[in-house]
């Protein structure tokens, strides 16, 4: 038997983990429904629960709710546990890129004379044109990260992400 998580076994649990973020987020958004800026305050809860939730749960049990659920597990290559700089650091990355985003919609809602809601642009957030440029510089890396995780699960014999590689870590199935 392979000790490796499989790609689809960590894509089924990152599923199982959004849908329980996804479900914070829309409690978080009833919640801010009422408010002038509450579009903001749910794009920020969503983005540090987005982060946190992988850093708090790979720090203290080694998985998330995803990873318990399909059996699989982080570790240190050695085999050890991880500890919390391994989990800051191979999360370093996502959390840099949501740092930048999250930036752009908070220079976008601190003026008052702006509403940000699901619908909104960047253009009708009325940034310069060299933020609008800095947000599709943004997304674009964030795709280029992507898609750059997904070929390195999937062509490495070890299954490491960039984001293992980064941290020192490796996904694997724990045993029954």
């Amino acid at each position: 038997m392979n000790r490796y998580a499989s790609f689809w076994e960590r894509l089924l649990a990152n599923l199982i983990d959004a849908c329980i973020l996804l479900f914070l987020s829309i409690a978080a958004t009833f919640l801010a429904i009422a408010s002038e800026r509450g579009w903001f305050v749910v794009h920020a809860f969503a983005i540090a629960a987005d982060l946190s939730y992988p850093i708090v749960m790979h720090a203290k049990y080694g998985q998330t709710v995803g990873k318990r659920i399909l059996r699989i597990q982080l570790r240190r290559v050695s085999g050890e546990s991880i500890t919390w700089m391994h989990a800051l650091l191979r999360s370093s990355v996502d959390v840099a890129i949501a740092a930048a985003h999250l930036w752009i919609i908070l220079f976008a809602a601190i003026d008052g004379s702006i509403r940000v809601s699901p619908e909104t642009t960047i253009k009708e957030l009325g940034l310069s044109f060299g933020a609008v440029k800095g947000a599709r510089l943004i997304r674009q890396i964030g795709s280029a990260w992507t898609w750059s995780e997904i070929a390195s699960v999937l062509l490495r014999k070890d299954r490491r992400a960039l984001h293992d590689l980064l941290a020192g870590t490796i996904v694997v199935k724990v045993p029954r």
